[in-house]
């Protein structure tokens, strides 16, 4: 009785103590960066003539919605990170988390790189008129993506149960719960590019950003509430199950009501081939993505335990606040990024992609000096248990303030059609993750987990800003 009024009163105290530096200050930091990025648009569209303001009316919706629901988002994800570490421990979270690192990486196989090749295609169909196009596209993604997604799920699972990397039945039985939210995960992706190619940013993100995590808080409190003992890996997992369909559903309703009358209507045409060719890239370079960010914990849990898993990411978790204001830059300034370059304004190009690497490593080095001085406190939110992770957030933070350091160089890339430049340089880090993964974890565990992902970054944003420098003569440092 005594044990659990103090771990209550510990759990509140840390609440009070992280929600007003961290929390407050990640706020008024994104406060600041709509206001910055606003007037940087201001600068780059220069002046309106009338038919640059659906543009601007377009970018501002974009910016905030995305810019709230992603604050929105951060939020619950550590809150419900801290409840699941209170109902299930530090070893039923890790196993958790263990096998959500298991389903990002086959969701980019299940997907096989449509959302890519659909938020550029559709968004070109429709702006043509040619709604058989967008139909057959739709179909076609949609069915292809069922069955490639189930028929992967089984195979995964059937190869997990044969081979038990992790020596743990209870494992094995979470991983097999979360293959089955797999189709839901991949048709979500589908929907959420459609969404987005027809201009329809916020209500792509409401579904994963805020319903998802919203419906996982409000079952999770209620098991706070009402069950005094822990619960299982495996109802975690099935209550993240049950939050993926609710979240899946949803979307599927508003693309339905986004949809023009004419796509209904319309006869589908297909060109599979045509889709499948220009899906291939985009399939290489989401690849190399996940292999980068989810290397760390399938490793640790492969070579260690699910235990590091945890511990490695929650510390991972809290340094990715930082990666989180890079890839706030990016998402704004993309499409700045390609109406420079269709001009051909390469001066105001270099321009702002100087500001953009100035800006993002400045707010990203405030927050970086607000985590490194109040890291401990961080971790002691999940526990006293997750202290032994100070070192890995230190490591993990030099990583994204070297990232941070060299701007929003892979989305530029992209943007401009630099997209075999982005894929080599996210290929090779992919792969040197993976060398020092093998290599560092034996010997260091967490830590050296960490010394990998923070190298591998290094190498790969070295990279980029060579191609960049290559492209435009600029280099994109914020130096």
């Amino acid at each position: 009785m005594i044990a659990q009024q103090l771990n209550a009163q510990r759990v509140e105290f840390n609440w009070r103590c992280v929600e007003l530096p961290i929390g407050t200050g990640i706020c008024l930091i994104f406060m600041t960066l709509k206001l910055k990025l606003q007037q940087w648009g201001k600068q780059v569209l220069g002046k309106s003539d009338g038919s640059e303001e659906p543009l601007r009316q377009f970018l501002a919706k974009a910016v905030t919605g995305t810019f709230s629901f992603k604050i929105i988002n951060v939020a619950l994800i550590y809150a419900n990170s801290l409840l699941f570490v209170q109902l299930a421990g530090v070893k039923g979270y890790g196993e958790y988390v263990y096998v959500i690192a298991w389903l990002q990486i086959l969701l980019i196989p299940s997907a096989l790189g449509f959302e890519g090749l659909i938020s550029r295609e559709l968004a070109v169909y429709t702006t043509q008129l040619r709604w058989e196009k967008a139909k057959g596209l739709l179909q076609f993604s949609n069915r292809l993506i069922l069955l490639n997604s189930m028929g992967l799920a089984a195979i995964a699972g059937i190869a997990f149960w044969l081979i038990n990397p992790t020596n743990s039945t209870q494992t094995l039985i979470t991983l097999s719960i979360g293959l089955v939210s797999l189709p839901f995960l991949a048709l979500s992706r589908i929907r959420q590019a459609s969404l987005q190619a027809l201009k329809s940013v916020v209500a792509g993100e409401l579904p994963e950003a805020i319903i998802r995590p919203s419906v996982i808080f409000a079952i999770l409190c209620g098991l706070f509430l009402i069950r005094q003992q822990a619960i299982s890996a495996a109802m975690a997992m099935a209550i993240d199950l049950v939050a993926t369909a609710i979240a899946f559903i949803t979307g599927a309703y508003l693309l339905q009501t986004k949809l023009n009358l004419q796509v209904h209507r319309a006869v589908a045409d297909y060109t599979p081939k045509a889709w499948m060719a220009g899906a291939a890239p985009m399939l290489l370079i989401g690849s190399m993505y996940v292999i980068n960010g989810q290397t760390d914990a399938v490793m640790l849990g492969m070579l260690k335990n699910t235990d590091s898993v945890a511990i490695y990411t929650v510390a991972n978790r809290g340094a990715g606040l930082i990666g989180f204001v890079q890839l706030a830059f990016s998402t704004s300034l993309s499409p700045i990024f390609a109406i420079l370059h269709a001009q051909g304004n390469l001066t105001k190009l270099k321009s702002t992609i100087k500001k953009s690497c100035r800006a993002t490593f400045l707010i990203s080095l405030v927050l970086a000096t607000t985590l490194a001085l109040f890291g401990n406190w961080f971790l002691l939110m999940f526990g006293p248990e997750f202290l032994v992770g100070q070192t890995v957030l230190l490591i993990l933070i030099s990583g994204q303030l070297v990232s941070a350091f060299t701007g929003t160089t892979a989305r530029l890339l992209i943007m401009t059609g630099y997209d075999k430049d982005t894929a080599i340089g996210v290929t090779i880090s992919a792969f040197a993750n993976i060398v020092l993964n093998a290599l560092l974890i034996p010997p260091w565990g967490i830590e050296g987990a960490a010394i990998a992902t923070a190298l591998s970054m290094v190498i790969w944003n070295v990279i980029l800003v060579g191609f960049t420098y290559r492209r435009f003569g600029v280099l994109s440092t914020a130096l």
